[in-house]
């Protein structure tokens, strides 16, 4: 499914964290969704007994969000559906989580960025789970193409199934970062 046949940048969803809308469109794009059933999102399988749902807000590793909103992964196998509102109420609680530890890892090490240098983080957090060594190569090499070649285009396995996508992804993190610019999977 293309989150863009219904997140549009012209109508961005409200988002409590970072640029706002734009980042989770954007975020949305990179990520993809699971299917939408009326004002639902899919429960998915990804592999090994993980469901997913939305934009990669996997059950298993959420359950407790999910109580909190009255929901007992239990009941939700693949195919059922889970309100598009709770699911990304529970994507922006981690999206804030995340972008909590990334300013902690900044303010750390005395780094000082943008709001959408942030984002590409929080993106790169999002989708690798750490921004490891980030900071010991941008204070190495600063807000240039030795910090895309030694950090930013690094984080996927060479010759995966997955290495075209993460490319592009790290290539639009990386324009986000260093240009500004959101760049759109699609």
């Amino acid at each position: 499914v293309n989150p863009l046949d219904y997140v549009s940048p012209d109508n961005p969803r409200p988002l409590s964290t970072g640029s706002g809308g734009e980042f989770l469109n954007w975020l949305h794009s990179w990520e993809g969704t699971t299917g939408v059933v009326g004002d639902s999102y899919k429960v998915i399988a990804i592999g090994d007994g993980v469901r997913t749902v939305g934009a990669g807000v996997t059950l298993e590793n959420n359950p407790s969000r999910f109580a909190a909103r009255g929901i007992n992964i239990k009941d939700y196998p693949v195919g059922t559906t889970i309100p598009i509102t709770i699911v990304e109420s529970i994507e922006i609680e981690i999206i804030n989580e995340f972008r909590s530890s990334v300013e902690n890892t900044l303010a750390e090490n005395s780094i000082t960025l943008n709001e959408k240098q942030i984002d590409a983080l929080v993106s790169r957090k999002y989708n690798t789970g750490n921004i490891r060594g980030f900071a010991d190569a941008y204070k190495k090499y600063g807000n240039t193409n030795d910090l895309y070649n030694n950090w930013f285009f690094s984080g996927y396995r060479a010759g995966s199934q997955f290495e075209t996508g993460l490319k592009r992804r790290r290539n639009a993190e990386w324009a986000l970062f260093n240009r500004g610019e959101y760049v759109y999977n699609g």
